[in-house]
């Protein structure tokens, strides 16, 4: 029975995977090697590490810090502060490929490669960027980001967390909700207001903690929908102490323009998840027999509903990397990165949501893997900034 089972898993969850056409008009031959390494790493270091991933919610941080040690996570840093030099396609490259196997790896990939060290990048100082950013972009720390308190990231005016410099050292007292990595980095940028002041934008101090900080407790670790292993949590800071050369300045403005960016991280892994899905659900329905048939000649509409699919998939893919081309070309892509969150994650669930139905009965078998594609979904609509706040960003704009 057992090993009927693992012919029957064998069969038909592990070689429906096929080569899709899919526009790739950017590509050069540095940007296919990029990607064949990618896929490797991600094939041969991330898949055996799901399970522990999700049965386990086991953070993927070794695999993280050798992405970066290859040099996969440092293309959207200039060269003179640690990076590879600032290639916006080459970075969604790294992440869709990512994205193709594991929602959660790309995820604290796109952290640790743009959000976290993009915002260190643009405010640490020379001595800084030596004692921090280059170390993390060679792979010696995961890093962390937390501005986010009960009161809610957008309401400033409620800020807990506050620094008060004492001498050479700033003394910090709070805590921080939806922590990433709360357990697992060994530097946090932590945002903290004044002690004598109402915490405005204007005013909101980013500073370096590192881990064995003594008064730096990591709190309860949520049980998320999805991203499992990415570790979120509450932490807290009783009396934290730390040089004051940790701190980087005022830059919520700053913070919040780099979380934007970010997104197009957020959205290479988002075209990863649904050409990983997409692909295999072709793949099932040119060999699941029934009748004598395939289900992909039995049925017209099955067809038709696919091709509406790629139709989807594909302009998504030219939207992101038009405008990742456009980052590259020096145009403010701000708008239609927030965009593109936006809309990926509406079209990502509608794609699981079509193949899992396409599969029929096995799209609810985990092994498929659609479920856990679908729950990520989820996760991107919420984690730095939900659909509804990013709907009212756009429009703020307009």
């Amino acid at each position: 029975m057992e090993h009927k089972r693992n012919t029957f898993r064998t069969n038909y969850f592990d070689v429906f995977r096929r080569t899709v056409m899919w526009s790739k008009w950017y590509m050069n031959e540095e940007r296919r090697l990029i990607e064949k390494a990618v896929k490797t790493f991600a094939e041969k270091e991330v898949r055996p590490f799901i399970s522990a991933m999700e049965d386990e919610d086991k953070s993927p941080k070794e695999l993280v810090l050798a992405l970066t040690k290859l040099g996969f996570l440092g293309y959207t840093i200039p060269e003179e502060k640690g990076g590879s030099g600032v290639d916006w396609v080459n970075y969604g490259i790294v992440i869709e490929e990512l994205g193709k196997v594991s929602g959660n790896m790309a995820f604290i990939a796109l952290l640790q490669g743009e959000v976290f060290a993009g915002f260190m990048a643009s405010l640490a100082n020379e001595q800084q960027v030596e004692k921090f950013l280059k170390p993390a972009l060679r792979g010696e720390y995961l890093l962390g980001g937390w501005v986010t308190e009960p009161g809610g990231i957008n309401d400033l005016g409620s800020f807990e967390t506050k620094a008060q410099l004492d001498g050479d050292e700033w003394v910090i007292n709070g805590g921080k909700i939806f922590a990433t990595n709360a357990d697992s980095m060994d530097l946090a940028v932590v945002a903290c207001g004044p002690v004598d002041e109402v915490p405005s934008a204007d005013n909101i101090r980013y500073i370096i903690v590192p881990k064995d900080a003594a008064g730096f407790v990591p709190g309860h670790i949520e049980n998320k929908v999805g991203f499992n292993g990415s570790r979120t949590g509450q932490i807290y800071l009783n009396d934290v102490r730390v040089p004051k050369e940790n701190d980087l300045g005022l830059g919520t403005e700053l913070f919040n323009y780099h979380m934007f960016l970010g997104y197009c991280g957020y959205a290479a892994a988002m075209l990863g998840g649904m050409e990983t899905v997409f692909e295999q659900t072709v793949g099932y329905l040119k060999q699941r027999m029934s009748g004598g048939k395939a289900l992909w000649d039995t049925h017209e509409t099955i067809r038709f509903d696919i091709g509406k699919l790629w139709q989807a998939i594909d302009t998504y893919r030219n939207s992101l990397y038009g405008a990742l081309v456009g980052m590259n070309n020096g145009t403010d892509m701000y708008l239609s990165m927030i965009a593109l969150k936006h809309d990926g994650e509406r079209l990502m669930e509608h794609v699981c949501s079509e193949c899992m139905s396409l599969y029929g009965g096995l799209g609810l078998v985990k092994e498929t893997g659609i479920e856990r594609f679908y729950r990520d979904a989820k996760m991107y609509s919420m984690v730095c900034g939900s659909t509804k706040t990013l709907t009212g960003l756009i429009s703020s704009q307009l």
